[in-house]
């Protein structure tokens, strides 16, 4: 999704913020989880991020835990810095007809549909 918006604006700034609906109690899923929102957000050359706490989804993150946000979001920033050049998006023969089938059928239906004055 972040990719796909990203190729519509490649110009505007992207905010992105890790849902929490999916955490628990456990710390560690839920440290992992922010992680892998971290190396979307680099993937995908965001401006603006949001980083997700380990223990926002059962109280109010201690200082220790905004520490540890931090520390791994900038360990990520360095090590995965590149990979958004490396990983590009491209059109395939079925998405392509898939379109077209998509494209021809909305046509069709705009003739049917009838007009208002």
């Amino acid at each position: 999704m972040a990719m796909m918006v990203r190729e519509l604006f490649p110009r505007s700034p992207i905010k992105y913020m890790p849902p929490t609906k999916h955490k628990e109690g456990d710390i560690f899923f839920s440290h992992a989880y922010d992680v892998m929102a971290d190396l979307v957000a680099i993937t995908t050359r965001q401006g603006i991020q949001l980083l997700g706490m380990m223990t926002e989804a059962m109280h109010n993150p201690f200082l220790m835990d905004r520490y540890v946000a931090l520390k791994s979001a900038a360990y990520v920033y360095r090590a995965a810095r590149h990979l958004g050049d490396e990983i590009a998006s491209s059109p395939t023969a079925s998405s392509r007809a898939a379109s077209a089938r998509c494209s021809t059928r909305r046509s069709r239906c705009w003739r049917r549909w009838p007009r208002t004055a």
